[in-house]
This record gives C-alpha cells, sequence and structure tokens, in this order.
C-alpha cells in the first residue's frame, strides 16, 4: 500500500530527476522504508504525467502505454528487490548516511524552527531557511545544468 502511494505520488510530482532525489531523501530521512524511497524515486522519474502526455504525441499510444507498464515492472522489480535482498542494519545505515549528507548540505532546514508550516512560512527566519536551502540546491547542480544547456 504505502509502495503505491509512493508511485502515484511519483506519478503526479514533476519530472525533475534533482527534486525526486531530494524528495526520496527527505522521506528516507524522516522515516521510509527505503523501498518506499525508491517506488518514489523511480515513478518520478518515469511514470510522470508530462512524459506520457509527451510521448503519446511523438510516438503514439502503444509507446506510451509500454512505457507506463515497464515504469510499473520497474517500481515493482526495484520494490520487490529492495524488501527482500535488503537487510535492516544497511537500511539504517542509508537512513544515517542521507541524514548526515543533508545536513553537512545545510538542507536540514527545520534546526531550531518550531510551530507549524504556516508559521515558518510565515516567519522571517523561514524565508531564511528558503533562501538557504535554495543557494545550497543551486549549488549542488548548477555544474549539470550547464552541461546540460551547453549540450542540447
Amino acid at each position: 500500500r504505502q509502495a503505491a502511494l509512493a508511485s502515484l505520488f511519483g506519478f503526479i510530482s514533476s519530472s525533475c530527476s534533482f527534486a525526486a532525489l531530494a524528495a526520496s531523501r527527505s522521506v528516507l530521512v524522516k522515516g521510509a522504508h527505503p523501498a518506499n524511497a525508491i517506488a518514489f524515486l523511480i515513478a518520478s522519474t518515469n511514470l510522470v504525467i508530462e512524459l506520457g502526455a509527451v510521448l503519446g504525441v511523438l510516438v503514439g499510444w502503444r509507446f506510451t502505454l509500454g512505457n507506463i507498464l515497464l515504469g510499473l515492472l520497474m517500481v515493482l522489480y526495484a520494490y520487490l528487490l529492495t524488501r527482500i535482498w535488503l537487510p535492516g542494519n544497511l537500511a539504517e545505515k542509508a537512513r544515517e548516511h542521507a541524514e548526515r549528507a543533508q545536513e553537512a548540505e545545510g538542507m536540514a532546514m527545520e534546526h531550531g524552527m518550531k510551530g507549524n508550516w504556516r508559521d515558518k512560512l510565515l516567519s522571517r527566519e523561514g524565508w531564511s531557511n528558503i533562501a538557504h536551502a535554495f543557494v545550497m540546491e543551486w549549488k549542488m547542480v548548477w555544474k549539470e545544468i550547464l552541461f546540460g544547456f551547453t549540450v542540447a
């Protein structure tokens, strides 16, 4: 059930792989099983709505259907492999590693922030955290984006 929900949320999310990776790491840090984080990651990069629309227009419905079916198969296969062969201690080590990496990159935005999301959104400290996260993400991806635009 959780993997199906993760796949659904991946399907309706944007197809930005950097955002998908950040979201997957974030849910892993917050306690999601790695299999569910991987299901979201695969669905958000391979099963997104806009990809299906573009494929449907460019190459037809058969190819689009094949892409959707193979994407679902990839999610199922990755989920099963992760559930079956990932030992619990390795999953916990992955969670700790993701948490350390998130903190090292300055992405752990909730340091000292109290209150609900509305309080965080309306506070000066909340906006400062948002701006900091934006700058940190751009520092992380600017080279890849520049390379992608140059190649395109």
